[in-house]
């Protein structure tokens, strides 16, 4: 809902306190404005308690404003106080629409001339709005710059520094400080001092005091007194208006070069420069919403960010909790060294990870930057467990796991997956595994059916089995979750497919020494729903090849893990069996760049020694870096309550067994099946926050330009306002575990409404 046009300029006007003078300072600069622009312009004040209007005050000083107050109270209290006096309770939405509707209405009363906008807040920057909130989140939604209104009196500097530091860090441009002068106190020196270089700070001379009346606005002498006062302040008045509009022109003049500039001096990942001419600007995001400006409308657009920002989106965008946690962090720590040393973050993060993620099975924590080197570092470990435990010298290791996989851009973790298109430019890469073809499970014409590899049905023939033996056409989706399918002649099928393929193997040469999965989802593979039943049978099959030294299982949990599919760990919770090894990132902190490899004691054992050269030798810089670890922490927090609401709002949740997850998924409704049971549509995955759609199309795979046309549709303003991103014929939709059902639903219906265009 973020709101920047080029030919209207707005600000929100904040305090430091109440009674610091806001009616007036936003007066003077509508005064201004008026002497700048010499057009209309716009004023409102959110929420009013008490007789005494500040619009009235508008209006009398400078008239011919557009001016009115959204919601009035007649108790001199805070809003969210008299709300409920008054049984007047208003949702922060609720405000949010109004406020919009006004600006809106007003946007278009100027016929594409320029006006100004001004928006006064209600008491101090986090003061309570109606619905009992704080303002300064309230407004975030807008973002609006800040004219921050400073406190002149004692104390002041304290309350206006710290109101500006909480809107800073809540990612709010400030303009300006305007302060009264005060000489006995000349707070504003200090202020000034402390504020930073893209700030200024105004003063003004102090208005004239009032008397003491009986009437809402005052005696005759105060009106005569106060228009004295206005007249004399001109100058200053249409100095900070000249400084507000020539910020907006110098903020829409940044935004329309941030595109074209990007294109000569930038270096994007996964993208063709050869094919690419313009880069989408985004001015800032909260929630699932990017705030981007289109330079052809020169108005900002809001779009729904479906890809989760590359997967990393939990908790939304923009969250003030995980804002305070870095800055706390950052401000107590910076950043130290962590070999051999502790900070407390580090060690509660660690706690946090084996208590949730890794409960149960691990109880040691490594700590990396990114998904790619968390792997590296698993397989680091899963080698020296097998080399130590079957006593091998130096030997060639190959991996198990699944065609389709992706690990990761770093040497070791692109050679533990088949090759594929994310590995054949590197002409280092040397596939080293062997990988089984995944059987996948979509949901089409309302039944969840799992489509089996030809390996496995020509298995089948061999065994004289017919098909509707090994079929598997379910209700719904707990039924593909069902541990119960492990006594199924399918899952006979899989074990044996499985132990003949690692058998011949191995007579191959091959010496195995881990198996890494991505479980259940398959993310740059193409967000394929991996059978749950198969992933259980293949790490219990490659354990029980040698129960005394078995084969290290590595999860690869980059993606689904940290509740993207409604828990820590996807694997754990929905497979029902434990790894030796984990990793995690992306939701882990959602805002910076930090993973985690989890392990047992017993892999931590095998790199324990008399020399270093035994330890394990990897690392870097920023290890453990204090603010990572502070805002991971309070991620998974956060999404560890969102769970606890989940099965709360779950009425069977609590007779289910440990085996009985109920397996969430944000994406519902009979758009759903709508959706499944389009002739374009081979199947639909809706998994926990994903949801991913088959195309139907002869060309498969990353490569395919399949689902480009449908991408570029739902992205334009007609088409949905939608950023998706595709993986081939699958284009893929994320939300997180707080985004509204009614904007699920909306997003569900746009899609719709693009995919039967396609027919």
């Amino acid at each position: 809902m973020s709101f920047i046009r080029s030919s209207l300029p707005i600000v929100s006007v904040f305090s430091a306190n109440t009674n610091v003078g806001k009616t007036i300072a936003s007066t003077v600069l509508c005064r201004g404005a008026n002497a700048v622009l010499g057009r209309q312009q716009q004023s409102q004040m959110m929420a009013e308690t008490g007789l005494n209007s500040s619009v009235l005050h508008v209006q009398t000083f400078c008239p011919g404003i557009r001016s009115e107050t959204l919601i009035t109270y007649t108790e001199p209290a805070s809003p969210h106080l008299t709300a409920i006096q008054e049984n007047r309770i208003i949702s922060d939405d609720n405000l949010r629409q109004r406020i919009m509707a006004a600006i809106e209405a007003f946007s278009e009363s100027l016929g594409g001339q320029t006006g100004f906008s001004l928006i006064e807040t209600a008491g101090g920057v986090h003061s309570p709005t109606i619905s009992g909130s704080l303002q300064a989140d309230l407004y975030r939604t807008f973002r609006f710059p800040v004219i921050l209104v400073g406190d002149s009196q004692l104390g002041g500097i304290s309350t206006t520094l710290t109101s500006y530091e909480s809107l800073l860090m809540r990612g709010f441009d400030v303009p300006c400080v305007v302060m009264f002068d005060n000489p006995k106190y000349s707070n504003h020196t200090i202020v000034r001092s402390n504020l930073e270089k893209n700030t200024t700070l105004f003063t003004i001379p102090a208005p004239p005091p009032l008397s003491i009346h009986d009437t809402a606005f005052g005696s005759s002498a105060d009106v005569s007194n106060m228009k004295a006062y206005y007249g004399s302040v001109n100058d200053q008045a249409t100095d900070i208006a000249k400084y507000v509009l020539d910020t907006h022109a110098t903020q829409i003049k940044r935004v329309n070069d941030l595109s074209h500039k990007s294109i000569s001096k930038l270096w994007w990942p996964f993208t063709q420069h050869g094919t690419t001419s313009t880069a989408m600007v985004i001015d800032s995001a909260l929630g699932d919403d990017f705030t981007v400006f289109d330079p052809t409308l020169q108005r900002s657009r809001q779009l729904f960010d479906s890809c989760g920002s590359w997967w990393t989106q939990g908790v939304g965008h923009g969250n003030v909790h995980l804002a305070k946690a870095a800055a706390y962090a950052a401000g107590r720590y910076g950043h130290v060294i962590f070999p051999e040393n502790v900070h407390e973050p580090a060690l509660h993060l660690a706690d946090r990870l084996l208590e949730t993620a890794g409960k149960g099975w691990a109880s040691r924590v490594f700590y990396t930057d990114n998904g790619s080197t968390a792997t590296e570092v698993a397989l680091k470990m899963a080698f020296k467990k097998t080399t130590t435990q079957h006593n091998l010298i130096k030997p060639k290791l190959d991996v198990v796991g699944l065609n389709g996989s992706y690990h990761g851009d770093t040497i070791g973790a692109m050679s533990a997956s088949d090759p594929n298109v994310y590995n054949e430019q590197a002409d280092w890469y040397i596939g080293r595994g062997v990988w089984f073809e995944p059987p996948t499970v979509v949901l089409k014409h309302g039944k969840y059916i799992v489509r089996l590899p030809e390996s496995v049905t020509i298995l089948a023939k061999q065994y004289g089995w017919t098909e509707d033996l090994i079929r598997v056409s379910l209700e719904n989706r707990d039924q593909i979750f069902d541990i119960q399918r492990d006594e199924s002649k399918l899952a006979q099928l899989y074990q044996a497919w499985i132990e003949t393929t690692l058998g011949e193997a191995e007579k191959n040469g091959h010496v195995l020494g881990a198996l890494i999965i991505e479980p259940v989802l398959m993310g740059a593979g193409g967000m394929m729903w991996v059978d749950p039943l198969f992933h259980r049978q293949l790490v219990n099959s490659v354990r029980n090849r040698n129960s005394c030294a078995p084969m290290p299982v590595i999860y690869d949990e980059v993606f689904v893990g940290m509740h993207r599919l409604g828990f820590a760990s996807a694997g754990v919770s929905l497979l029902h069996v434990e790894p030796d090894i984990a990793c995690y990132a992306k939701c882990l902190t959602g805002i910076v760049p930090m993973a985690v490899t989890l392990a047992r004691e017993t892999v931590f054992d095998a790199f324990k020694g008399e020399s270093k050269i035994q330890a394990l030798l990897h690392g870097h810089s920023f290890t453990a870096h204090p603010v990572g670890c502070q805002v991971a922490v309070r991620s998974i927090e956060l999404l560890e309550s969102l769970k606890e609401k989940r099965v709360n709002c779950t009425d069977s949740a609590a007779s289910r067994s440990e085996h009985q997850q109920y397996v969430t998924c944000v994406w519902d409704g009979d758009l759903l099946d709508k959706i499944a049971a389009l002739s374009i549509v081979d199947g639909i995955v809706p998994l926990g926050t994903v949801l991913a759609i088959e195309l139907a199309t002869t060309e498969k795979g990353y490569a395919s330009q399949a689902s480009i046309d449908i991408i570029r549709a739902l992205r334009t303003e007609q088409g949905g306002n939608i950023f998706a991103r595709p993986l081939g014929n699958v284009i893929y939709f994320m939300a997180t575990q707080e985004t509204p059902t009614d904007r699920i639903q909306q997003v569900l219906n746009k899609v719709y409404n693009q995919l039967v265009q396609l027919k």
